[in-house]
């Protein structure tokens, strides 16, 4: 209730409510959930707070002491309504007194499901799951074990379908009744191929018969401004999005579909209000694919790289952290969040991009993805900030991934590009320290300068050696 940071203890205390309500243990934390509820604000209930998941699992906890708590704020974003859904369910599941575990409750440090684990527990089913606790389950089925534990799946009906065929097994389209738990198994199945299956059953949508390729788009506008108070300024109007070829409609989204990435935001909402609570949760919901979340989160990260306030900053910690402890693969969102990571509002926050650049060099993600997002948001970022964050990471032992940072992102820049000489410093001392040969991309790209600049001579200089 106080601070739901930490989204595996979330888990083990909704999965412990929905194990033993009415348990008194409970009685020592009811007088401080109602507490919280009865707050005159609405710092405990209202969405575009820090604190609305804790006043909800404060509402859970007074249901689970036969309390009804008043009515939250409805999440206004489809990648959370998925989360918000879960909630509900557990709501229900305590009003109604069913004592039985959360398919989806996690027995692994980093979220997943033992395949084993989530086999008994659909063995041992007496009353019906919630249709979000099965989905949420079959997406975070652990990869290794499936095979021994789908031969102890002894089960029938369409949750043991599903299960079975996410742990490999084989099904027909006339098995797929219930849409959203045949997605999660096969995204959960094989999350990075096609599926036949879905494909025939009419499931064709990106997220569905084959993975989601989502594409961040930044249109950069500067703006003079001059309100005579002071000397004019320059700031930067950004139209950033992120566009997913064969999406779901996005007026009418299946929140029980996460793996679609389909983005929701209510248009009389500022869509970069807080949402910090959330994402060390939501990063859970997709455990083999980083980018999930960031169809969330990688906005706000480019709202503080952009406009520079401390108001578009406050979730970059969050998303940052989640993204290092995420154990799936980063692709295209999360190479590019870590690229502006380097740029975002507070110095304290880019160090953890630093981390996840250092990460990289370890094979965590391709060098050439991240250069590749610096490329996508050119006209975000600032130089300096991102040069400071290379050169650090170079001291660390990353210089061969900056160098293969810099190959890529460079040659899109124009050559007039604001605070070019830092990056070009950094490039220069990278290549001496390790002797990589340049990408001909980039050499085209140094062999284009002209005049007398800093950012020309230094160009020079990397071409003579």
């Amino acid at each position: 209730m106080e601070n739901p940071d930490d989204p595996i203890e979330l888990e083990l205390v909704l999965d412990a409510l929905v194990r033993r309500p009415n348990d008194a243990t409970l009685r020592s934390v009811v007088t401080r959930a109602a507490k919280l509820l009865k707050s005159e604000s609405t710092e405990q209930t209202s969405y575009g707070s820090d604190h609305w998941l804790g006043g909800r699992i404060a509402g859970l906890v007074v249901i689970a002491d036969g309390g009804r708590p008043r009515d939250l704020e409805a999440v206004p974003s489809g990648q959370l309504r998925f989360l918000e859904r879960r909630l509900r369910e557990v709501e229900k599941r305590l009003e109604q007194a069913l004592a039985e575990p959360l398919l989806a409750a996690p027995d692994h440090g980093s979220g997943w499901i033992s395949p084993s684990t989530l086999v008994d527990r659909v063995n041992r089913l007496v009353h019906p799951p919630g249709p979000a606790d099965v989905v949420a389950a079959l997406l975070r089925l652990h990869p290794d074990g499936r095979e021994e534990a789908a031969t102890d799946l002894k089960t029938d009906g369409e949750v043991a379908a599903a299960l079975r065929y996410a742990l490999g097994g084989h099904a027909r389209p006339a098995d797929v009744v219930t849409a959203s738990w045949w997605v999660g198994a096969g995204r959960a199945r094989a999350p990075f191929a096609d599926d036949p299956l879905l494909a025939e059953a009419g499931l064709n949508a990106a997220g569905q018969s084959g993975p989601a390729c989502p594409v961040p788009i930044a249109v950069v506008t500067p703006r003079r401004i001059d309100d005579g108070y002071g000397p004019p300024v320059t700031v930067k109007d950004v139209d950033f999005r992120i566009e997913c070829p064969g999406q779901q409609s996005e007026t009418d989204p299946d929140v029980l579909q996460p793996t679609t990435m389909v983005t929701f935001h209510d248009p009389d909402r500022d869509p970069t209000c807080s949402a910090r609570e959330w994402f060390g949760w939501a990063a859970t919901t997709v455990l083999a694919d980083a980018d999930h979340f960031l169809v969330e989160g990688l906005p706000r990260l480019v709202s503080s790289a952009a406009d520079g306030y401390i108001s578009s900053s406050y979730d970059d910690q969050d998303i940052l952290d989640a993204l290092a402890h995420h154990p799936g693969r980063f692709g295209r969102l999360a190479a590019t969040a870590i690229a502006i990571g380097l740029s975002v509002h507070r110095p304290e926050d880019r160090v953890r991009a630093v981390d996840l650049v250092i990460d990289a060099a370890q094979g965590r993600c391709p060098p050439e993805a991240i250069g590749r997002g610096l490329a996508d948001l050119s006209g975000v970022w600032t130089a300096n900030r991102v040069a400071t964050g290379l050169r650090t990471a170079s001291a660390a032992g990353a210089s061969a991934a900056v160098v293969d940072i810099l190959g890529v992102a460079l040659p899109s820049l124009d050559r007039r590009h604001p605070g070019l000489s830092s990056l070009l410093d950094v490039l220069s001392d990278d290549l001496a320290r390790t002797g990589t040969p340049l990408r001909p991309a980039l050499r085209d790209w140094l062999h284009g300068f002209t005049g007398t600049s800093r950012s020309a001579h230094t160009a020079r200089a990397i071409l003579s050696r």
